[in-house]
């Protein structure tokens, strides 16, 4: 792998890393349960630097980063973008999303700029998981602006095949 093409902050999805998402999504639950009489004792039980830094850690995964959002440009200060990652499903960048069972895929448009896509990594349909071939078809459908280019040539090619049924009634 080439230096100048890899980033840390793009690391595509896998097995593993939805393993990882649904331990920190269970920890956030339990997290949740917890009392806040009992959070507050154990902040003051623990020395204030240590607490201070777990409250700010806290504060960045309890807030959405608005330039990362989906269907927004992948903004340059994530760093260069590796070709051979566009179009396939990510780790989410996000802090926020972190602990949420979610993906990014980023699609290049043909303006050249690189658009950031959010979805589930649940199981789709009960059935798909997101490394099912079907599922990343349908993937790529929805992230790309022309998926099937190939599907529109027979119309561009023949106009007057359009045309042949009549004017259509507006």
């Amino acid at each position: 792998m080439e230096p100048s093409s890899h980033n840390p902050n793009f690391k595509p999805l896998s097995p593993e890393s939805l393993t990882c998402i649904e331990q920190r999504r269970v920890e956030k639950e339990q997290q949740g349960k917890c009392s806040k009489t009992a959070l507050n004792a154990m902040v003051v039980a623990t020395t204030s630097t240590t607490a201070n830094e777990a409250v700010q850690e806290e504060e960045l995964l309890a807030v959405k980063d608005p330039d990362l959002q989906d269907g927004r440009v992948l903004p340059p200060s994530l760093g260069p973008f590796p070709e051979k990652l566009t179009g396939q499903p990510l780790e989410d960048f996000d802090p926020y999303y972190q602990r949420e069972m979610t993906f990014c895929v980023v699609s290049k448009h043909f303006s050249g700029r690189r658009h950031i896509h959010r979805m589930s990594a649940s199981r789709s349909l009960y059935i798909f998981s997101p490394f099912n071939k079907l599922r990343r078809i349908a993937i790529h459908i929805a992230v790309h602006r022309y998926p099937l280019p190939k599907l529109h040539c027979p119309y561009k090619a023949h106009p007057t095949s359009l045309e042949m049924y009549g004017p259509l009634l507006v």
